[in-house]
């Protein structure tokens, strides 16, 4: 990937509007876990969603199909998220540093963000980085930076890789719900969810591939090692093909 070296949280989805709300788990578990002000992570929430979208509407030709896209996060003095695509790529765009294509929710992009800043991808496609003045609490980081591979995504599923052990707890929970959500598990099962959530995110610096098939969750691991877990009563959960399997009971 050519995005940020030094991600602290990574996530790649197809380039599908349903996406882009998994995006914004993502980053809303990262504003619980860093303390940042919820009006500021609105912003952040809305800057990227603007990014995400132009991926959605333009990167890709109808003749590509729906492409990936990754979206880093990095937690130091300030909040900076990139979102990348391998798609046709955009052109030049008056204040914005780089590449880009005016009129695409680039002056939201630009007034919120502290800078925005666009470069070609390799071997083809955008980087937007955007930093935000938002001042995140410190946070623990891995010896490594989050890295989720580079196997194609299957359909429906999307790949998250976290470094921070700050951050892996609330966006480990907030994915899986919301994946649980797409499996149409009841909400009364999402407390089991969560603890499955809590323990993955024990796992160091987990990388996952999260799925939902009919009433089923379905979670990878990047090194087939799973957590032990608790005691569930709504749920089942049983490993089939290096899979971990949870369905409601």
């Amino acid at each position: 990937m050519g995005a940020t070296a030094t991600s602290d949280v990574r996530l790649t989805v197809h380039s599908q509007a349903d996406d882009v709300t998994l995006v914004r788990q993502v980053l809303s578990g990262v504003g619980e876990a860093a303390g940042i002000d919820g009006v500021d992570l609105n912003d952040v929430n809305t800057a990227v969603t603007e990014a995400c979208n132009n991926v959605v509407m333009h990167a890709y030709s109808a003749s590509q199909g729906a492409g990936e896209m990754t979206v880093d996060v990095s937690l130091n003095s300030v909040l900076v998220v990139t979102v990348e695509d391998h798609g046709r790529g955009i052109g030049p765009v008056r204040g914005v540093r780089g590449p880009a294509e005016g009129g695409l929710g680039i002056p939201v992009m630009l007034a919120l963000a502290s800078t925005v800043e666009y470069r070609e991808a390799e071997p083809s496609g955008t980087i937007v980085r955007m930093c935000f003045d938002v001042r995140p609490a410190p946070v623990e980081h891995a010896a490594t930076p989050a890295a989720n591979g580079s196997v194609a995504l299957e359909p429906g599923t999307a790949r998250l890789a976290v470094g921070s052990a700050t951050c892996a707890p609330a966006v480990c929970r907030r994915l899986l719900v919301a994946f649980a959500a797409r499996a149409r598990l009841s909400s009364a099962t999402f407390p089991e969810v969560e603890e499955i959530a809590a323990a993955l995110a024990t796992l160091p610096s987990p990388a996952l591939q999260l799925g939902a098939g009919p009433r089923e969750l379905l979670v990878q691991t990047g090194d087939g090692a799973l957590p032990e877990l608790g005691t569930l009563n709504l749920l089942s959960a049983t490993l089939a093909g290096g899979r971990l399997r949870v369905r409601e009971v």
